[in-house]
């Protein structure tokens, strides 16, 4: 009987671990998605940094392939 209690436990444990991941891919992901929007209606590359609190070095890496709609 306590395995199975173990068991449901653990289950749990990797589940919230789960949500957890998956929420913080979430944010990553609109981070990006809002930095890719920004720079294609140009914004600057250190103004997109400073708002999403990251390096101009990330949006770079993040935009490198789009062209800015200015």
């Amino acid at each position: 009987m306590e395995w199975e209690r173990q068991r449901a436990y653990d289950f749990e444990s990797g589940k919230e671990a789960g949500i957890a991941i998956g929420k913080e891919a979430g944010a990553e992901q609109k981070a990006v998605e809002a930095a890719r929007s920004f720079y294609a209606n140009g914004a600057s590359i250190e103004l997109i940094a400073k708002s999403l609190n990251m390096t101009p070095e990330q949006i770079k890496e993040i935009v490198k392939d789009l062209v800015p709609m200015v």
